[in-house]
């Protein structure tokens, strides 16, 4: 037999469940906004990469190969 209790105990965890997914929603909207807004300023040309930052970013060999045989 389910008592009062029991309802209001399930109601609570819905209620709490809603408040999370809510709050997901938010954060993944303020997240998708960031990108859309960062894709944008690419395609309009209002970010210029920085060729010194984009030497930085490219990924060093492992090892140096001292000269090539011919």
């Amino acid at each position: 037999m389910v008592k009062l209790d029991d309802l209001k105990k399930v109601h609570h965890q819905v209620n709490y469940t809603n408040t999370l997914l809510q709050s997901f929603t938010e954060q993944l909207n303020h997240i998708s906004t960031k990108i859309n807004s960062q894709k944008g300023k690419i395609e309009i040309g209002e970010v210029s990469p920085n060729p010194h930052n984009l030497v930085d970013n490219i990924s060093k060999p492992f090892f140096k190969v001292d000269s090539i045989p011919k």
